[in-house]
């Protein structure tokens, strides 16, 4: 535990970014200063410390500090752009500590990042594919540029 004395302009949220620590777990380890309402500057909190790979399972992961969408689209096992998709992201400058980003993961198949040259068409001659399938796997609506990641689901037999 990390022991933290509340200071002017704290809040659980900001110090929830701040040590990468979803709010209820200080909650959880500060019971007696919450039950007696006692959140004030000067206090003496204890933070949780926590593991980030334990913070991250089949239905997403704990955003810290130095995440970025595609480190945790890497972590997760899928693209930057279904990652951003399934948390309502436009843009990944969005990303906050503190955020439970959910997981976009699909387990049938693989992540393709396009490279110079790719354009839809290839892929999807590339991988046996129509367009319109590649685009609906990934809800997409415009062209492919090289860094985009795709998943490419695991042809039926």
């Amino acid at each position: 535990m990390i022991e933290y004395r509340i200071r002017r302009g704290d809040t659980l949220p900001k110090l929830s970014a701040k040590f990468g620590v979803p709010v209820c777990m200080i909650v959880r380890a500060n019971e007696k200063v919450f039950h007696e309402k006692a959140f004030r500057i000067g206090t003496l909190l204890r933070i949780p410390e926590i593991d980030f790979c334990s913070r991250t399972d089949k239905n997403g992961c704990l955003a810290k500090e130095s995440d970025t969408i595609y480190s945790l689209a890497e972590r997760l096992g899928t693209s930057m752009h279904a990652l951003m998709q399934e948390n309502g992201m436009r843009e990944p400058s969005e990303l906050r500590a503190g955020m439970w980003i959910r997981s976009a993961k699909k387990t049938d198949g693989f992540v393709h990042t396009v490279r110079a040259g790719e354009n839809l068409f290839t892929l999807a001659e590339k991988y046996h594919m129509t367009i319109q399938e590649i685009m609906e796997e990934n809800r997409i609506t415009g062209d492919v540029y090289p860094g985009m990641q795709l998943h490419i689901p695991k042809r039926k037999s």
